[in-house]
C-alpha cells in the first residue's frame, strides 16, 4: 500500500506538471516581473492596472525584484510601470472624472500614497490623520468631491465572556479597529467611522483566527459609495458586506456572516470575500475568495440581487473557473461595460493571476506571473488620455540592421538588457525599450525582427510568432514532480517544455 501511494503522488504531479509549462511570451526588462499573456479574442481592447510582488517581499525589503505598479496595453504587453525598492504596491487605479492614478506604497512597514497626473507626473500624497495608520486596502473618491481613506488604530476590549473556536476570550484583548476618515478637496477631516463603535468583535469568524495581543476582527478590504451616498463595506473576517449609514454611521444592513439579514435561497454563501460593488444596473458584485467553501476550495465571481422588501439575497451570475481555481487572499472583480476581469490574488502555478472575459463569462484572454508573484488587486481600463511612448525604427548599415530609438531621452532600458540608443536585433526576437516619463517608465511599441520583417507586432504577428517557435526547455523534475537544478548521472529526469510537452530523459555525465 505504501508503494501504491508514492505512485498515486507521481501520477498527481506528473499530470500536474503536464498541465502546461509557463512560456514568458512578451519583452520584460530587468526591473519588471516576466509574464505570460494568452490573447484568445483579437477584440479584446482593455488595458490593465496591476501591482504585482514576490510573496517573500512581505519579509524582505531588498528582494531582487521590487514590486511594481504597471500598465499593460490590451496585447499584454507592459506601457508603462512604476518601480522602487518598496515591499509592495497596492490598489493602483485610475479615476476618469479627475484624470488622476492612485496607488499605495509599503517599506519597511510604512504605508504612503501618492496621486499622479496623466502624463504620470507626481501631484501629492493622502494621508489619514489624528494617529490614525493608513490601511491600504482601498481608496475611493466621493460624489461630493470628497475623497476616503481606510486606516487601521488598536483599541482595549474586555472579551473574556467570549470564546473564539474554542479559544476563550482575554479580558484585555487587543483589537484592530478598522476606520474610514473622509476629507474634503482640501484634505479637511469632515467624517470619521470606526468599525469597533458599531461591529462588536463577537461577530468575528473563527475560522480566522483569535489572538489576545492583535486582534484582526473585522478586517475591512473595499468600500464603495451606493447609489443613495451611503457606504458599501466588504469584512473579509465577517463574512460579511455591511451597508453603513454615511451620516449617522449606523449598519442599515449586513449581507453575509453570522447576523446576516438576508435569506440566500440558491447560494451557498461566500467567505473571505473582497470587493463589493453596486454595478450600475443595481447588482451587486463580489469576489468570493471561498475560503470556507468545501470539496473543493473554490472562488468565484458572483452577482447578487438583493430584495431589501423580503430580505432575500438571490444569485443571478456566477463565474467558477476550470479546472477549479483558490485565491486564498486578495483579489478582485473588476468589470466595464464590455469586459470582466477576474483577478485571483493569493494564487500559484500553475492557475493564472487574471482571467479576462466577456460578458457571457467566454474567456478572452489570461495573465499568468511566475510562482509566488501576485497582485493585490487588477483593475482593467481604457485610457481617456495617450502615452508618449519612444518610436523605434530599423535601418540597415553595411549589412547590419539596427534598431533606434528616438534621440532626446537621457538613459534607455532594452528588453534585451541593453542601455543604448540603438541596438543590433537577433531574428525571431521582439524588443522594447523603456525611457522616464513622469514618475516611472513609458515602453516603445513591441518591435519584432525577421530577415523579411521588422516593425510593430500586431495581431498577425503575435499570432505567427508565438503559434510557430520552437519549444524550449522550461525546467526539469525528478518522477516525484521536484523541480530540480542540477541532475545526477543516471538518473531518470522529466522534461517540461514551453509547449506543455514533458519528455522523460536520463542524465548521463561522461
Amino acid at each position: 500500500m505504501r508503494y501504491f501511494k508514492h505512485f498515486v503522488i507521481f501520477l498527481v504531479c506528473f499530470q500536474c506538471i503536464a498541465l502546461k509549462a509557463q512560456v514568458y511570451n512578451r519583452p520584460m526588462n530587468s526591473e519588471l516581473f516576466q509574464y505570460e499573456f494568452q490573447l484568445l479574442d483579437n477584440s479584446f481592447d482593455q488595458y490593465t492596472l496591476i501591482t504585482p510582488f514576490h510573496i517573500g517581499q512581505y519579509q524582505a525589503t531588498n528582494y531582487p525584484i521590487s514590486s511594481q505598479a504597471v500598465i499593460l496595453d490590451p496585447k499584454g504587453y507592459a506601457v508603462w510601470y512604476y518601480s522602487e525598492q518598496s515591499n509592495l504596491f497596492m490598489d493602483f487605479k485610475y479615476n476618469e472624472a479627475r484624470q488622476q492614478f492612485f496607488t499605495y506604497t509599503t517599506t519597511g512597514g510604512t504605508t504612503t500614497s501618492m496621486l499622479f497626473d496623466t502624463t504620470f507626473q507626481y501631484v501629492e500624497a493622502l494621508s489619514t490623520q489624528n494617529g490614525v495608520a493608513i490601511d491600504p486596502h482601498d481608496f475611493i473618491t466621493l460624489q461630493n468631491g470628497n475623497y476616503m481613506l481606510m486606516g487601521v488604530q488598536d483599541s482595549i476590549f474586555d472579551l473574556s465572556n467570549y470564546s473564539f473556536g474554542g479559544t476563550p476570550g482575554d479580558p484585555n484583548t487587543t483589537v484592530v479597529c478598522n476606520l474610514l476618515q473622509e476629507f474634503s478637496p482640501t484634505h479637511q477631516l469632515v467624517w470619521e467611522w470606526n468599525s469597533c463603535d458599531v461591529l462588536h468583535p463577537s461577530e468575528a469568524v473563527a475560522y480566522y483566527g483569535y489572538n489576545a495581543t492583535s486582534f484582526d476582527y473585522a478586517h475591512i478590504n473595499s468600500v464603495f459609495e451606493d447609489n443613495d451616498h451611503h457606504l458599501l463595506a466588504s469584512f473579509r473576517h465577517l463574512n460579511s458586506i455591511v451597508k453603513i449609514n454615511h451620516n449617522n454611521g449606523q449598519v442599515i444592513w449586513r449581507f453575509g456572516g453570522s447576523n446576516n439579514d438576508f435569506s440566500q435561497l440558491n447560494d451557498y454563501g461566500f467567505s473571505g470575500q473582497h470587493d463589493a460593488q453596486r454595478q450600475p444596473n443595481g447588482l451587486i458584485t463580489v469576489f468570493d475568495n471561498g475560503n470556507m467553501s468545501l470539496n473543493p476550495q473554490t472562488s468565484r465571481a458572483v452577482t447578487y440581487e438583493l430584495d431589501l422588501t423580503n430580505s432575500i439575497a438571490t444569485l443571478v451570475d456566477e463565474y467558477v473557473r476550470q479546472p477549479i481555481t483558490y485565491g486564498s487572499a486578495m483579489g478582485n472583480y473588476a468589470i466595464t461595460e464590455e469586459y470582466k476581469a477576474v483577478h485571483y490574488g493569493l494564487i500559484y502555478r500553475p492557475y493564472p493571476n487574471v482571467v479576462y472575459l466577456d460578458t457571457a463569462n467566454n474567456e478572452v484572454a489570461t495573465l499568468t506571473y511566475p510562482d509566488s508573484v501576485m497582485s493585490y488587486r487588477a483593475y482593467i481600463f481604457q485610457p481617456d488620455f495617450s502615452f508618449d511612448r519612444p518610436q523605434v525604427v530599423c535601418y540597415e548599415n553595411n549589412g547590419v540592421t539596427y534598431l533606434q530609438a528616438e534621440d532626446g531621452h537621457s538613459a534607455y532600458l532594452w528588453s534585451s538588457g541593453e542601455t543604448t540608443r540603438e541596438i543590433i536585433p537577433t531574428e525571431g526576437e521582439e524588443y522594447q525599450v523603456w525611457v522616464s516619463y513622469g514618475v516611472g517608465k513609458v515602453s516603445s511599441e513591441a518591435i519584432l525582427y525577421t530577415t523579411d520583417y521588422c516593425g510593430p507586432v500586431g495581431v498577425d504577428e503575435l499570432s505567427e510568432k508565438f503559434d510557430h517557435e520552437a519549444p524550449q526547455l522550461e525546467y526539469s523534475t525528478d518522477i516525484m514532480g521536484r523541480i530540480v537544478t542540477h541532475k545526477q548521472s543516471g538518473v531518470i529526469y522529466l522534461d517540461v517544455y514551453s509547449d506543455g510537452a514533458v519528455k522523460k530523459s536520463i542524465y548521463w555525465k561522461r
